[in-house]
């Protein structure tokens, strides 16, 4: 269980209250060490074609700036390139990176590899380089 208090609606399926992608991959940005990487390169891609241009924006509205450049992130490694290119620029200008993707101890058995800096998005990622297959 976790806490988040997303800023859209959820869906509903089958009855059940379910978030959008759009929350989870805000969620998975904003709380990187909170969240099981295994497997991730199974579907993120099929997340991330989800995604809608104004529900992102509307999760990521009155979030810090390192959420809005680590969702961009993790969309642009979903294989949406523009629609990470327009959530970084539409992140709010206060702040200034390295904002850190993951668990800032190495004590994680997942570092196998190092991390990588990525500039276009002021992001050092110590998850995805351990994690990540692109789709084939």
């Amino acid at each position: 269980m976790c806490r988040w208090d997303p800023q859209i609606p959820l869906d509903d399926v089958h009855g059940l209250p379910v978030w959008k992608p759009e929350t989870l991959v805000v969620f998975m940005a904003s709380h990187p060490s909170k969240f099981s990487w295994d497997g991730i390169s199974d579907w993120l891609w099929e997340a991330c074609d989800e995604l809608q241009h104004q529900l992102l924006l509307a999760e990521l509205h009155d979030r810090p700036r390192a959420a809005w450049m680590k969702t961009a992130h993790l969309v642009n490694e979903g294989e949406r390139p523009s629609l990470a290119q327009a959530v970084a620029a539409a992140a709010p200008t206060s702040g200034k990176g390295p904002y850190v993707f993951g668990y800032r101890e190495r004590d994680e058995p997942s570092f196998a590899v190092d991390p990588q800096w990525i500039v276009q998005f002021e992001v050092m990622d110590y998850v995805l380089p351990a994690w990540w297959l692109a789709r084939v």
